[in-house]
Formats: structure tokens, sequence, C-alpha cells
């Protein structure tokens, strides 16, 4: 595939490969630019099946815009190889990075907050991911957070009309459960349909990641994964991290969902408020009371330059 040229991409190199399809990094012949091809692997066992992932893909890829979102350029179709034609996003994977442990408190407020941001639209937009993970969740060298692959991702008002009805024979692809493992609220295992709340689990999953470079359940295989995300006890936050954002966790992480956010713009909101104090912290310590010369002015213009981004945008 490296070298042939798909309608007018040039394709230059691979650059991932998953159960159904192939990433390759590519030229715009048209408009000289560097996009992401994804192709539709030639021994997939299920092709109609695989192809309406892609399609789906893009349908919800074309609705989404939005600074934290990959964005969809094209679809097509040439000498009888179908793909989808995206944003290329440098950087690495979220999952990559916490290979090498887990993130300091300031960077996974900047991430989480931007993950948050993100789930909130998709939410707000009637769109539901099912596979929010960390290895779905780029990260650019600025630091900028895109979420990627909504092969999976439902339309809550689609999933409304489904009801009564036979089950979306294109979940099939991955059996009856939709999304990874590790990441799926527990009232999924039991056979609920996916919910925001079911989103918020998964970003509690990803929060608890980035803190502890760890997942919060375990098991020696997927049942007993499974089992343990149903009836276990999550694993404990170090309690060197600030609580407020241990509570956010914790909450993300409920198994009652009578205890866990309804939505992603409340974990948004707790999140902004916890960096605010994070922030304030910081300043206060870096600054005590001894040195009380500073004028009060200076000391509000630098608090003010050191929390303002997450109002501001980042």
């Amino acid at each position: 595939m490296v070298g042939q040229v798909l309608g007018h991409y040039h394709i230059d190199a691979k650059v991932g490969e998953g159960q159904f399809a192939v990433l390759y990094k590519a030229r715009d012949i048209r408009l000289d630019r560097t996009v992401a091809v994804k192709v539709l692997k030639e021994n997939s066992l299920q092709p109609d099946t695989t192809w309406g992932r892609l399609l789906r893909e893009a349908r919800m890829a074309s609705i989404l815009n939005h600074p934290n979102i990959c964005i969809l350029y094209d679809i097509g179709e040439d000498q009888d190889i179908n793909y989808i034609v995206l944003e290329f996003v440098e950087g690495k994977t979220l999952r990559a990075i916490l290979d090498s442990g887990p993130l300091p408190v300031q960077h996974a407020f900047h991430f989480g907050i931007q993950i948050a941001e993100a789930t909130a639209y998709t939410h707000g937009a009637g769109i539901l991911h099912r596979d929010l993970k960390c290895a779905n969740i780029m990260v650019t060298p600025r630091g900028r957070i895109k979420l990627v692959d909504f092969g999976l991702s439902k339309l809550v008002e689609e999933e409304r009309r489904k009801e009564g009805k036979a089950s979306d024979s294109s979940a099939q692809e991955i059996g009856w459960l939709v999304g990874t493992l590790p990441y799926l609220a527990p009232e999924l295992l039991h056979g609920e349909k996916a919910t925001t709340q079911s989103g918020v689990w998964s970003l509690g999953v990803v929060l608890f990641e980035m803190l502890t470079g760890e997942l919060p359940f375990s098991g020696q295989s997927p049942f007993e994964l499974g089992m343990d995300i149903m009836t276990g006890t999550m694993k404990l936050l170090p309690m060197t991290i600030p609580a407020g954002l241990r509570a956010i966790t914790q909450r993300c992480l409920a198994r009652d969902k009578e205890d866990r956010y309804y939505s992603a713009v409340e974990v948004l909101n707790h999140l902004q408020s916890e960096y605010t104090t994070f922030q304030i912290r910081a300043v206060l310590a870096n600054h005590p009371s001894s040195q009380n010369q500073w004028s009060r002015a200076g000391w509000l213009r630098s608090l003010l330059s050191r929390i303002g981004w997450v109002f501001l945008g980042n």
C-alpha cells in the first residue's frame, strides 16, 4: 500500500494497525497537506460489517467539530479499497505515554479537563463514543488532546429508535459487548444499554490510569476482570493526589449509578473547580505569608495568569 495513490491521497507510511483497519500517513495531493488514511484490511472476515464500522466512524466524526476531536476530511473508494481520511495527529497515544508511569498531577488535570470537554461535547451532540480509552486518546507535542476512533460510537436518538427491536448486527463484531473490557461500566456487563453515565465511567478509568499508571480493577482473565468490575473493590488512589481529584475519580467510578456523575459536563465543572483550587494552593505555597512585601496586585495578577487558561481555553 505504501507508495500507492488512493483517490488523490499518496500513501507515505504505515503508522498503525487494528483488528479491522490499517492507518497510514498520507499526502493530500490536491491541497498539499498531511492526512491520515484509514483503510479496511483486505483479510477482514466480515468486510461488510467492518466497512459499516468505518462508515459509522465517518458519520459520527462529520457531525463533530471540536478542537479535542480528530477531524474527518473525506471518505472514498478506489481500486475496490474503502477508506476514510482524517486529520493526521502528531504525537503519542495516552496509552504509550502512561507506559512510562503515572502523570504528574498538573498534567493529569490538564489532560483530564480536555478529555472531559471533548466527552461532554460528544454527549451534547447526542453521541456516545462507547470506546473511550487511553489508546484512543492522542496527545500532541504541545499537550493538546485529540479523541480518535469513533467506529463504535452511537447516536443516542438512533439507539432509542432501536429499543424494542432486534439489536444492531454491526455490534456483533466484538460480541454482545461493545467496547474494551477494562473501560466498560458494570451495568454494561449486566446487559444494560450504554448511556452518558457509562461514558462517565470510562472517563473515570482514564483519570485513574493517568494518576496511578494502573487500571482501577484487574483480573488474570477476562472473566476475572469482569467480575472485579462488577463486584470487586477498586484499587486505592495514592494519598499524595489532591483529595478533590481523588473524589472526582472515585465518583466517576461509583458502581451504583445513583452515586455516579450523571454527565461529563458535571465531571468537567468539578475538574475545572478543583484545578483552580490546586493552582491557588501552588501559588500560596510558592509565596508564603512571610513574603508580604510582594504587592497584592502583583499576587493577583500572577494568580490569574496561572489559572485563567482553564476558563479561556488552552
